[in-house]
């Protein structure tokens, strides 16, 4: 029987990373950590699993809204798919917790039938949607990132003047796209086949979706969505989120009852600063 790959994307928290750790520690399962360049989390600090075969991956700056987040991503899968052939392939953030044991998990996938659970955001289903993303070329998004002090402000000031250039000189990336745009969340859980295929478009995802804003959200989806796995894909990433009260909002203890009768697979996000007791009351 094939393993399954965790991908895991983390920046803080240690607490909870170990926690989400310790609940896919395996032996079913090879677990692929990336850590954020800036992060102060030491990899050899931490309690890493027993039975699940664990790769810390060379760490790299990954900066919200830059193209550097669709980069972690395909290192993380080229680097799982070039192990081995695993089962599926798990795309989680820091922030996350399985709501099912691994045998659940298992078992539901290994009756898939060979299904993608890749969400689609059908708010976004036109081109013009992504046109501020995606239309002009973004060369300073991933010095960027969330930064509001002075120097983010000064970049932010050049950035929209290097879009503004852009236009005047008619500079349209989205003219010519051979395939439709898709956009929804990078979280994921997709089979080997949809994986491999993934790497093997590498190129066209840096020449497409590389120097952009917020593609981490779209280079997947267009992707798959466009590929000859389309029929494969089910529109429901298998975790729950809740986006009516945050954005999104922080698990609480007083939601254990919610989390507990859910039957999606994962959830996110949690934080141990916010709420222990929550991270501490969820077994599977």
């Amino acid at each position: 029987m094939r393993k399954h790959a965790y991908l895991i994307v983390a920046h803080k928290d240690q607490y909870l990373l170990e926690t989400l750790l310790a609940r896919l520690d395996d032996e079913r399962n090879d677990i692929y950590l990336h850590i954020d360049r800036k992060s102060p989390m030491s990899p050899n600090a931490l309690k890493l699993p027993r039975h699940a075969q664990t790769y810390l991956m060379p760490r790299m700056d990954v900066t919200w809204g830059g193209d550097s987040q669709i980069e972690c991503t395909l290192r993380l899968l080229r680097q799982s798919t070039q192990d081995r052939h695993h089962a599926y392939y798990h795309l989680l953030s820091g922030s996350d917790l399985p709501l099912q044991s691994q045998d659940t998990i298992h078992s539901q996938l290994a009756q898939a039938n060979g299904a993608n659970y890749v969400n689609l955001d059908h708010a976004f289903l036109y081109p013009d949607d992504y046109r501020y993303r995606l239309n002009e070329y973004h060369f300073l998004q991933n010095r960027i990132g969330r930064r509001t002090d002075n120097i983010g402000k000064a970049l932010s000031y050049a950035e929209k003047g290097l879009i503004k250039m852009q236009k005047a000189i008619g500079v349209n990336r989205i003219k010519g796209h051979p395939y439709h745009l898709y956009k929804g969340s990078n979280w994921f859980s997709i089979t080997d086949e949809l994986a491999r295929y993934i790497v093997d478009q590498t190129a066209t995802i840096h020449r497409d979706f590389f120097k952009s804003f917020l593609c981490d959200e779209v280079f997947l989806q267009t992707i798959a969505y466009n590929s000859p796995f389309a029929s494969t894909i089910i529109d429901d990433d298998l975790r729950l989120v809740d986006w009516t009260r945050g954005n999104p909002y922080i698990w609480r203890y007083a939601d254990l009852h919610t989390l507990q009768e859910s039957s999606k697979l994962f959830a996110r996000k949690f934080d141990s600063q916010v709420d222990r007791a929550i991270i501490d009351a969820l077994h599977c």
